[in-house]
């Protein structure tokens, strides 16, 4: 679900221009753009930048805390937890502001030190809300989550920065997270669209394109429930 949170805190106007003004909306429509999934796209939304911008990491670290304060109802968690690397710095300076403490689950296991699969201290059955920058399809968010669970630590909640509207969303609230994002790709396209920060081409050649791919997912949907409704009704 798109977090609304109900809260004035939450710009999705400065949200928007602020990624644009640090460069981390970029289009590319002759070669595209390779996203993690394997899939080509026209756009991508580069947070790694946001690094370099400490103003613009405030206001998404605030953001989030936001979302977190909301969607808790103000219990927060015991541990903050990033799904490495993107979103790495964000969480670290949400850490200080707020001071809550933050661990980091080693998606790629080192076989050196001391090989813990997460760093940082904890212990099992502390609450943990965990983050990312951008979710396409679920993946690496499923594996970080599967991490922290297996070290008997509980996810209340996955925080995303922006939602492409690609399924990946749908996918963690399937696999039982309650999942939220701060906004959408389209959100920011009909943004920078509205404030004459890219052109009308520029905004329907993307939204063409997610609107394809939104169309392939719901008949790959409607696949899975029809041969999961004939397999029922052979039983």
């Amino acid at each position: 679900m798109a977090c609304a949170c109900g809260s004035p805190r939450l710009d999705k106007e400065k949200l928007a221009l602020t990624l644009f003004e640090v460069g981390a909306i970029q289009f590319d429509f002759e070669k595209g753009f390779t996203l993690k999934s394997g899939a080509t796209s026209p756009v991508y939304v580069n947070l790694r930048l946001l690094r370099s911008f400490p103003g613009a990491m405030g206001i998404v670290a605030d953001i989030f805390y936001a979302m977190l304060f909301d969607a808790c109802g103000g219990q927060l968690p015991n541990r903050l937890a990033d799904v490495p690397t993107a979103i790495t710095p964000i969480v670290a300076v949400m850490a200080v502001k707020y001071g809550i403490p933050m661990i980091t689950p080693r998606i790629e296991k080192k076989d050196h030190g001391s090989g813990q699969a997460i760093d940082g201290v904890w212990r099992s059955g502390m609450n943990v809300a965990l983050f990312d920058d951008v979710v396409t399809t679920a993946a690496s968010k499923l594996e970080a989550a599967k991490i922290l669970e297996a070290a008997g630590l509980m996810i209340n909640g996955v925080f995303i920065f922006v939602d492409r509207e690609q399924g990946g969303l749908q996918q963690l609230q399937a696999a039982g997270y309650k999942a939220w994002a701060a906004i959408t790709l389209p959100e920011i396209l009909g943004i920078l669209l509205a404030e004459n920060k890219i052109s009308k081409y520029q905004h329907d050649r993307v939204m063409e394109y997610l609107l394809g791919v939104q169309q392939i997912l719901a008949q790959a949907a409607a696949a899975d429930a029809e041969a999961a409704a004939k397999k029922a009704a052979g039983k």
